[in-house]
């Protein structure tokens, strides 16, 4: 029998929220259809959404993935066919105003700094980018197509911006609207999107801009997701932005007026934060440690392996006329898949190393509380 609280409670669940944001990228964006050309389409947001989503809702189940896991299918769905879980529909629903395609179909590399590297100097760009972009013998950096017959396009962040409507459960709301509002400050959509490409612009009325990021009014939400370096370095997955002694592990470019100085300054970034850590061509050093596979030092136990890059990059907008970079950490252990080696003190000295050449970078200003 139904009792007035359970018909209470499925009610609840019935009543749903809805919120329509204008998005739009600040960098070239990414994002493939089936024919590997450049469209907007609901599943990268999707994912996204359910990426940081993780984040927020990790602490409630006290960082249990089986929990989290649990709960994740019950409110995103899914098209499993495990006789654990099965399929389920998402109650999360997303749609877009326009599915147009992306109408960058040239890639203009005239203003991009170049990153020295040795004798000779590498597009920013391309430093960061390759792979949707590669090398072209005329104009130094193209779009890169796999399909030869398609030329290959891009989404240009000059395009107008377009309507992310979402609906979910009332109960999800205030998990649903912490997720948006760190993909505000931190989302990136499409293939490179950890290196700064696709970096979304969400607009919405209830939203805190980048700039309450900056100036300690988004402290409160930060707090709430950020976790200390060696807690995350106990779990083999990102499911909170790292902290340290100085805050939240999240630092910021100064203001520019062009994307391209700004990623012009994550490449040459990057290229000193790799340039720093060790190498070792027989072990594990902390090259590897900070992505993998490293290009002419594969290890042999690791060659099937792959790490994505837990410092991640975004292109942020500052009012109408200016944009900065925003640095984060997502820390967490390398994966047992990848290797049976005990590598915590490996890691733990890697990311204190990069933290320390991150707030010691004249580009970087440090955000959060604490000891300086």
């Amino acid at each position: 029998m139904t009792t007035a609280s359970s018909a209470v409670d499925a009610a609840a669940r019935y009543r749903r929220i809805r919120m329509t944001a204008k998005v739009s990228f600040n960098t070239p964006a990414f994002l493939g259809d089936a024919f590997q050309q450049a469209r907007w389409r609901t599943p990268p947001f999707k994912w996204l959404l359910r990426r940081w989503w993780r984040i927020v809702h990790a602490p409630g189940v006290d960082y249990d993935v089986a929990r989290l896991r649990s709960d994740e299918l019950e409110l995103f769905g899914s098209a499993s066919d495990d006789s654990d879980g099965g399929s389920g529909q998402s109650q999360v629903r997303l749609s877009l105003s326009d599915w147009s395609s992306g109408t960058m179909k040239n890639w203009n590399d005239t203003g991009m700094p170049q990153v020295k590297s040795g004798k000779y100097g590498v597009s920013a760009a391309l430093y960061l980018g390759f792979g949707p972009l590669d090398r072209d013998k005329d104009k130094g950096v193209k779009l890169a197509s796999k399909n030869r017959t398609v030329p290959a396009t891009a989404i240009d962040p000059a395009c107008e911006a377009v309507n992310l409507r979402l609906t979910a459960p009332q109960d999800s709301a205030l998990e649903l609207a912490k997720t948006v509002q760190l993909l505000t400050w931190f989302g990136s959509a499409g293939s490179r999107a950890r290196n700064g490409w696709g970096s979304l612009d969400i607009s919405e009325d209830n939203l805190l801009t980048v700039e309450a990021l900056l100036d300690g009014r988004g402290t409160g939400i930060l707090d709430s997701v950020d976790r200390p370096l060696e807690d995350c370095l106990k779990l083999d997955w990102p499911h909170a932005i790292g902290r340290d002694n100085r805050g939240a592990l999240v630092w910021t470019t100064s203001p520019q007026s062009d994307w391209k100085k700004i990623i012009g300054a994550l490449a040459t970034l990057k290229k000193d934060l790799l340039s720093l850590l060790s190498e070792d061509k027989s072990s594990p050093g902390q090259r590897h440690v900070f992505n993998y596979p490293v290009t002419k030092k594969e290890l042999r136990e690791w060659n099937n392996a792959r790490l994505a890059n837990q410092v991640c990059f975004k292109v942020a907008r500052l009012g109408k006329e200016q944009l900065c970079g925003i640095v984060y950490h997502l820390p967490c252990a390398t994966p047992k898949s990848v290797t049976t080696n005990d590598l915590r003190e490996l890691e733990s000295r890697t990311w204190r190393t990069v933290h320390q050449q991150l707030d010691a970078s004249k580009m970087l200003s440090r955000i959060g509380k604490g000891d300086s």
